[in-house]
C-alpha cells in the first residue's frame, strides 16, 4: 500500500447555487414598492418562504454529504449489514445513504477486483482471460438495493398521498375559516372556533410540493381578513399583536444579528428557522407590520447575498485546487519509470512522489466531478508506479541471491586451489575468476565483503606459492646460463684450421650438453641462443668452406679424368641435373609449408627457424650443383 491509500477516501459536495439562492438573489431586488400591502404582508411573506424550503434541501445536502464520507472507510461487509439495518429500521428517508453505500461497495469492490487481475498478470494470466470470481455479498447487496427501491417506491406513493389528503384537509379548513371570517355577523362568537381551526390547520402535515405557498397565501389571507374584520374586545386584540409583535421583534433582531456570523452556512440554516417561526406567527398591529417586514427582509437578503458569495468563493477556491491537483498529476507523471535503473534511482523517485502525496493532502477539494477524476488519474499512476517499484526490488532481491551464489561457488573454486598441483595452472584459473568475480553480480557490501575477504585471501595464497617457485626457478635458471656460456667460451676455443672429423665430434658432443641444460631467465634466452648458434656457424662453416673446395677440386679432378669421354661426362651432367631437379622441389615443399606454422607460439617459432635453416642448407647445395653444371657445361665433350 502506498502513501496515498491511507487516506480515507471522501467525496465532495459540490454546492453549486440552487434555486433558493435565485430566489433570494429576487427578493433582494425587490423595490419597496414591491412590498407595500394594503392589508397584510401575507403574500410576501409566501414567496420568501417558497425561497427558504428551496434553499432547505441545498443546505441539508452539504451536511448530509459530509455525513455520508463515513461510509467510504467501511468493509464490503460492514456496508452490507448498513443497507440490512436501514432496511430493518424500514428507514425509506435514508435514499441519499443508500446510495453512498452503494458508491462506497463498488469502489472498494473495483479495487479489489483490479488488484486481483494485476495478480493473475503477474502470475502469466492474460487480461482477457480473467475473470472475476463470484461474490455472495454482492448478489446480496443487489437484492438489497432492489428491495430497497420497491420498498421506497410505495413510501413515495404513499407519501405523496398523505400530502393530497393533506392538502384537501387544509382546503376543507380553509373553507370553514373563510366562512367564518365573512360572517360578519356572528364573528365574535365564532372567535374560539377559529382559533381551533388555525391549531387544526397548522396540525396537518405537509401538501404536495408547488402548493404549499399558495396554501399559505390563501391561509393568511383569510387570517387577515378574520382579525381585520373582528370585532371583538380590543384589550384582548391589542394583546394578541403586541405579543405577536414581541415574537417578531425577536425574529428580526436576530436575523439582523446573523448577518455579522463569521459562519455563513450555520447563518442561512438558522434563517430557515426564523422564517418558519415567522409564518407561524400571527398579525401585528398594521401601523408596524409593513416597517417590520421590510427590516426583517433586509437582513434575510443580506443573509442570502453573503451565503451566495460563499458558493462563488468556493467555487473560485475549487477552480485554484483543480488547476494545482492537476499540476500536480503531471509532475508525478513526469517521472519516468521506465529510465529507472538502480535502487537508488527508484529511492529518490519514491521520495518526490511522496513529496507529492504530501502536497496533495495539502490541496483542497476540486468540484466533485472534476475532483473524483483526478483522484483516479493520480491514486491510478501513484499505484502503478509503487507496482512496479515492488516489482523492481523484487527482481533486484532475486538477482542478488543469484550474485551471492555465484560468489560463494568462486570462494570455494579458489580456496580448492590451495591443492592444485600445477601452479600455472592454479595462476591462470585465479586470473580468469577474478573476471568472474567482477561479472558475477552486485549484491549488499555487508555481505559483499566478507566474501570478498576469503576470496582474496584465497588467490593471493595462490599467487604467494608461485613466487615462492618462481624465486627457486631463477635460481636454477641463473646457474643454466651459466652453464651455456662455459659451452659456448668452450665452442669458441675449437680450431678452425684442425681435423675437421675432431672438430665436428667435439661440437656436436657440446651441442648435446647444450641440450641437456635446463631454461635460462627468459630475457636472456634469445640472445644466449644467438652467441652460441653463431659460435657453432662460425666452426660449421670453416669446416664447410673447406669441404665445398675438396669437393670442387675433387669434381675438377674427375672432370678431366672423363675428358674426352663424350658418353660419361653427358651422363655425369643428367645426374646433376636430377639432383638439382630434387633439391629444388625439397626447397618448394618446404617454402610452402612455411605458411602453416604459427609463430606467436614458442614451438611455432622454433620449427619456423628449424626450416629456415633446412632451407639455407637446400639452396646452397643447389649452388654447388649449379657450379658443378656449369663447369661440364664449359668442358667441350664429343659423343660417340
Amino acid at each position: 500500500m502506498n502513501e496515498l491509500d491511507k487516506q480515507t477516501p471522501m467525496e465532495e459536495t459540490n454546492a453549486a447555487p440552487t434555486s433558493c439562492e435565485r430566489e433570494a438573489t429576487k427578493v433582494e431586488g425587490m423595490t419597496s414598492d414591491a412590498c407595500v400591502e394594503t392589508e397584510s404582508p401575507a403574500e410576501a411573506i409566501a414567496e420568501v418562504a417558497d425561497t427558504i424550503e428551496e434553499r432547505t434541501e441545498a443546505a441539508d445536502s452539504i451536511e448530509q454529504k459530509a455525513d455520508l464520507r463515513r461510509y467510504h472507510s467501511m468493509t464490503p461487509e460492514q456496508l452490507v449489514q448498513a443497507l440490512r439495518d436501514i432496511l430493518a429500521a424500514d428507514e425509506m428517508t435514508a435514499h441519499k445513504d443508500v446510495q453512498a453505500i452503494k458508491q462506497a461497495y463498488f469502489l472498494v469492490k473495483e479495487k479489489e477486483t483490479k488488484s486481483l487481475m494485476e495478480k493473475f498478470v503477474e502470475e502469466g494470466g492474460a487480461p482477457e482471460d480473467f475473470e472475476a470470481p463470484a461474490d455472495a455479498e454482492e448478489s446480496e447487496l443487489k437484492a438489497l438495493l432492489a428491495d430497497f427501491r420497491e420498498r421506497r417506491a410505495a413510501f413515495l406513493e404513499k407519501e405523496e398521498n398523505e400530502r393530497k389528503a393533506n392538502l384537501e384537509s387544509k382546503r376543507k379548513i380553509l373553507e370553514q375559516l373563510r366562512a367564518i371570517a365573512e360572517d360578519i355577523d356572528n364573528i365574535n362568537l365564532k372567535f374560539s372556533d377559529f382559533r381551533k381551526l388555525q391549531q387544526e390547520f397548522k396540525a396537518i402535515g405537509d401538501v404536495p410540493p408547488g402548493t404549499e405557498n399558495e396554501i399559505w397565501r390563501d391561509y393568511q389571507e383569510v387570517e387577515d381578513l378574520f382579525y381585520d374584520r373582528l370585532n371583538m374586545n380590543k384589550d384582548l386584540r391589542d394583546l394578541d399583536f403586541r405579543k405577536n409583535y414581541e415574537v417578531k421583534r425577536r425574529l428580526c433582531d436576530e436575523a439582523k444579528s446573523l448577518t455579522e456570523a463569521e459562519d455563513r452556512l450555520a447563518a442561512f440554516r438558522r434563517l430557515q428557522a426564523i422564517h418558519a417561526e415567522w409564518r407561524e406567527t400571527g398579525p401585528v398591529a398594521r401601523e408596524v407590520r409593513e416597517s417590520l417586514w421590510e427590516e426583517f427582509k433586509a437582513a434575510s437578503t443580506l443573509i442570502n447575498r453573503r451565503h451566495q458569495e460563499f458558493f462563488e468563493a468556493r467555487k473560485a477556491e475549487e477552480k485554484a485546487n483543480e488547476e494545482k491537483k492537476t499540476a500536480l498529476c503531471e509532475e508525478a507523471e513526469a517521472i519516468d519509470m521506465e529510465a529507472i535503473a538502480t535502487a537508488k534511482g527508484w529511492d529518490e523517485a519514491t521520495a518526490k512522489i511522496l513529496d507529492i502525496q504530501k502536497r496533495w493532502k495539502e490541496v483542497g477539494m476540486a468540484t466533485r466531478k472534476i475532483n473524483n477524476e483526478l483522484m483516479q488519474r493520480f491514486r491510478t499512476y501513484c499505484d502503478l508506479f509503487f507496482s512496479r517499484k515492488s516489482a523492481f526490488f523484487t527482481r533486484l532481491k532475486e538477482q542478488q541471491s543469484q550474485a551471492v551464489n555465484r560468489k560463494k561457488d568462486l570462494v570455494a573454486r579458489a580456496e580448492a586451489l590451495a591443492e592444485e598441483e600445477n601452479i600455472s595452472k592454479a595462476v591462470e584459473t585465479v586470473k580468469k575468476m577474478r573476471g568472474e568475480w567482477k561479472e558475477s553480480g552486485h549484491v549488499s557490501s555487508r555481505i559483499s565483503d566478507t566474501l570478498w575477504e576469503r576470496f582474496n585471501k584465497a588467490c593471493d595464497a595462490v599467487f604467494e606459492r608461485r613466487r615462492a617457485l618462481d624465486a627457486d626457478r631463477h635460481a636454477e635458471e641463473d646457474a643454466n646460463l651459466a652453464a651455456k656460456r662455459e659451452i659456448i667460451e668452450k665452442v669458441k676455443q675449437i680450431p678452425l684450421d684442425g681435423d675437421r672429423n675432431n672438430a665436428i665430434t667435439e661440437v656436436r658432443a657440446l651441442q648435446d650438453e647444450w641440450s641437456r641444460i635446463g631454461f635460462v631467465p627468459f630475457r636472456q634466452k634469445e640472445k644466449i641462443y644467438q652467441e652460441y648458434k653463431q659460435a657453432c656457424d662460425a666452426v660449421y662453416d670453416a669446416y664447410k668452406g673447406r669441404e665445398r673446395q675438396e669437393r670442387a677440386r675433387n669434381f675438377e679432378r674427375r672432370v678431366k679424368e672423363l675428358k674426352g669421354d663424350g658418353n660419361k661426362l653427358f651422363s655425369e651432367r643428367e645426374r646433376l641435373l636430377r639432383a638439382y631437379d630434387q633439391k629444388r622441389g625439397q626447397l618448394q615443399t618446404y617454402e610452402n609449408n612455411m605458411g602453416f606454422f604459427n609463430v606467436k607460439t614458442s614451438a611455432g617459432s622454433t620449427m619456423l627457424k628449424e626450416l629456415e635453416r633446412k632451407i639455407a642448407h637446400i639452396k646452397e647445395e643447389m649452388k654447388e650443383l649449379e657450379d658443378k653444371i656449369s663447369v661440364l657445361d664449359n668442358e667441350p665433350t664429343s659423343k660417340d
